[in-house]
């Protein structure tokens, strides 16, 4: 039996990171958790899970952080991270889009049968 995949989820907005729980649950995935930059990096560090999504603007280490130190973690270098934000901001787009296996989407744009269509084509799972 293939081992369950895990996602991450780093989002400080309660409702959002419950919604996503509950449907990526639901899909079979093993989920996890983090309201806060730094708690996330060593979460992430911690379980080296298979797929990240990560909101911009959280307390502690915003998201631009916690992705540049991803990268620096040779645990972490080639984990897919899908960062999210409700923030319309060209220049992050760029400069978190330049990472390697980041995508970028605003929360407002993506319905969550996209989110959840990316994420299994992502993960081989399609």
């Amino acid at each position: 039996m293939e081992q369950q995949k895990h996602i991450l989820i780093i989002e400080d907005e309660n409702a959002i990171a419950e919604v996503l729980q509950e449907l990526l649950t639901e899909e079979g995935f093993k989920v996890t958790w983090s309201v806060s930059g730094k708690e996330g990096l060593e979460q992430a560090q911690r379980e080296q899970p298979d797929l990240v999504i990560l909101d911009v603007m959280l307390p502690e280490m915003n998201g631009k952080e916690v992705l540049k130190h991803m990268r620096e973690d040779e645990r972490l270098t080639d984990t897919p991270v899908f960062v999210m934000t409700n923030v319309n901001d060209t220049e992050n787009i760029v400069n978190m889009s330049e990472v390697g296996k980041t995508s970028y989407f605003l929360k407002v744009d993506i319905s969550l049968e996209t989110l959840l269509g990316k994420i299994k084509k992502q993960l081989n799972l399609q």
